[in-house]
């Protein structure tokens, strides 16, 4: 596999491992909103890799990516839904792999652009803005089974 590739697989990682946290983030997780957390990441990302305007443009827009599927996720209430499911007194499997699959399309629909935005980026940091980003992904907090 090719170093580029790796790269823009990492930095595909990396957005999305930040979109998740977004994504988890509520108004009540220490007073700080989805919007606040990404704004946080993205700010700490362009100080520690040292970003110059152009690239500071590009992930601006794999930001606003975020930002966008964010909104409509809020917009869409999966909680409730989820919620309104575990109200009946069978799990209904039929609506829940619907809502599965309605947020899985989303995902795909928005993919293609984020992906691209997130490869324009990657391929225009420098050897040495590659190398901070590797060392900031595997400083990130592991969660999950992977961590047990």
């Amino acid at each position: 596999m090719k170093k580029s590739s790796k790269i823009i697989i990492g930095t595909v990682l990396t957005v999305a491992t930040l979109a998740g946290i977004a994504v988890s983030a509520t108004p009540d997780n220490c007073g700080f909103g989805p919007e606040h957390r990404l704004e946080f990441v993205m700010r700490r990302l362009t100080n520690k890799l040292d970003l110059n305007a152009e690239q500071s443009e590009k992930l601006s827009l794999i930001k606003q990516q975020l930002m966008k599927r964010i909104q409509d996720e809020m917009r869409q209430n999966h909680r409730a839904q989820i919620l309104a499911l575990l109200d009946e007194p069978v799990l209904d499997q039929q609506k829940a792999f619907a809502l599965l699959q309605n947020q899985m399309q989303q995902v795909k629909q928005n993919a293609p652009v984020l992906i691209a935005a997130m490869a324009e980026f990657s391929d225009s940091l420098n050897n040495e803005q590659r190398a901070k980003l590797k060392n900031l992904l595997a400083s990130f907090p592991k969660h999950g089974p992977q961590n047990q």
